[in-house]
């Protein structure tokens, strides 16, 4: 006789640990937004500039380079910010 698999039993989960999770999520898409908006703005800052002095790669790639450390120093800035007392 062949046993049927066994269904996972569903755990309910509590309102609390939904609204833990959907912050958790927001807390970090909000982060990668702003760290793709600082490479970009880095980018498009530098093609700009590069287009206006004639100095085709040269800007582009150091504010290219800049943006994505100013990405990286706010994501850990923020990541490793001390929780504020209420």
């Amino acid at each position: 006789m062949v046993q049927q698999p066994r269904k996972p039993k569903q755990i309910k989960k509590s309102p609390e640990q939904i609204k833990s999770k959907l912050n958790f999520v927001a807390q970090y898409s909000g982060l990668a937004f702003e760290m793709l908006f600082l490479m970009l703005g880095g980018v498009f800052l530098g093609i700009k500039l590069d287009n206006l002095f004639g100095t085709k790669p040269l800007l582009t790639a150091i504010l290219s380079v800049l943006g994505v450390v100013l990405a990286i120093y706010f994501a850990l800035r923020k990541e490793f910010k001390k929780p504020e007392s209420k």
